[in-house]
């Protein structure tokens, strides 16, 4: 079995946002999307797509759950049969948002794999609903005045209220800010991969049936 390690980057993003996985080549997108989950951070409550190259929107090939016009049907497809002659996918998250993830491979072996691994990562992952790499960035600052000391007020404080609630300022803003990798390493591991769905409720949910 072929085993790739897979560099994982959030486009355009500052802070950057970054993890390295290893899955085998074999993986289904549809058991990959939910490794890309885990792994970033998301929460799953959107549309996505893959693409082939660097950029879904120009992509050569693009695979979704239910396709519309041009895109393929994503289930049954697996990671080596999307990535064909190329070494570089796109994962479209939140068609909204519009959070494209570049998929890169970064190293090949051979051997046998069950669970995904985390190899490496840095920077953590952005709120659902925060307004895409721009409104990113506005949270971002914010969170960096927090941290120099500065108490949220305005439009800054609603900000946050609306992210992630109540809570002492400080402690949000090193969680919005900070990769917990122990956390997704033993989320990824802890299960086959073929199973990761199911642990995050994805087979009640009709978009994944």
């Amino acid at each position: 079995m072929t085993i790739l390690d897979l560099r994982v980057t959030l486009v355009d993003c500052e802070p950057a946002v970054w993890r390295e996985v290893r899955v085998p080549s074999d993986v289904l997108l549809t058991d990959l999307h939910h490794v890309l989950q885990i792994a970033m951070g998301w929460e799953d409550r959107h549309r996505h797509g893959f693409g082939r190259g660097e950029s879904y929107w120009t992509a050569s090939a693009r695979w979704l759950l239910e396709p519309e016009s041009e895109e393929a049907e994503e289930r049954g497809v697996t990671l080596e049969d999307a990535l064909g002659d190329s070494a570089v996918l796109t994962y479209l998250y939140d068609m909204g948002d519009d959070w494209e993830h570049r998929v890169a491979v970064a190293g090949t072996s051979e051997g046998t794999i069950e669970t995904a691994e985390l190899l490496g990562g840095e920077g953590a992952c952005p709120p659902e609903d925060s307004g895409g790499i721009f409104g990113f960035a506005e949270l971002v600052a914010a969170l960096r005045r927090v941290q120099a000391g500065e108490q949220p007020d305005g439009w800054d404080a609603d900000r946050l209220h609306h992210l992630v609630g109540d809570g002492d300022a400080q402690e949000l803003a090193t969680k919005l800010l900070d990769f917990d990798d122990v956390a997704v390493r033993a989320e990824l591991e802890g299960a086959p991969i073929t199973e990761l769905g199911s642990l995050r409720g994805q087979d009640e949910d009709p978009r994944f049936r």
